[in-house]
This record gives structure tokens, sequence and C-alpha cells, in this order.
């Protein structure tokens, strides 16, 4: 299937519901490249003493995501542990250079930030 953009969209031949993307193009028109740049961080709370302080904290902590860096970010994991914390980050570019730059930035925010832990951080470019 060819999009007016000129790309073609399609399922992957694993059936694993994710989106496969394919560039095509004639020979005058641009191809434009779309990166996605994703995230995880397990993060450790302890001076959240109940959800309600760990909902505090995570909504500060992923407003300041937002706004600084220009990424979608949510909590994805851990809910209904008080202490510990998993969100997910995702951030859209034109080059795999910016889109690390992006999700090293959000990594060196997360370590720096005082009122929580870094324990795993992992990204993901597709």
């Amino acid at each position: 299937m060819v999009t007016s953009a000129g790309l073609g969209c399609g399922r992957s031949p694993l059936w694993n519901d994710k989106l496969v993307i394919t560039p095509v193009a004639a020979a005058n028109e641009r191809v434009i490249i779309m990166v996605v740049g994703v995230g995880t961080a397990n993060l450790r709370l302890a001076g959240a003493r109940s959800l309600k302080d760990k909902r505090r904290v995570l909504k500060s902590i992923l407003a300041r995501l937002h706004n600084s860096f220009n990424v979608a970010a949510a909590e994805v994991g851990c809910h209904d542990n008080h202490q510990q914390a998993e969100i997910g980050i995702a951030c859209i570019s034109t080059a795999n250079s910016h889109a690390d730059q992006i999700l090293a930035a959000v990594r060196n925010f997360l370590e720096a930030a005082g009122e929580i832990e870094l324990v795993v951080y992992h990204t993901e470019l597709l």
C-alpha cells in the first residue's frame, strides 16, 4: 500500500502487531525517514510513603520530561508498588543520532533528579 506521502505501511512477517514502514518513492520524490526513539526507565522512589506520594513525584517528573525534552512519557509498570516505578519515554526524529541525543539527555535528567533513583534505563530506536 502506498500513501500520498510515498510511504508504504504494512504488518511485519511475524504478525506481532509491529508496524513496519517501508520507504517507497518514485525517482523524483523525496523519502521522509522517521525514527522513533523508545526508552524505559525503572525508578526507585525511596521517599514515597504511599501511592499518593508516588503519584505526586511521578507527575512532576513526567511533566518536566515533556516540557524540557518534548517527549511523550508515562508510567507503564509497577503501578501498585509505592517505592518503584517504570516509565516509558518516546520521541520522534528524522535522524538516529538526534533520537539518541534526546534519550541520553533524558537519562542524564533522570540520574540528576533528587527525589528518584534511576535503577535501569534501556533505549531502542525503531
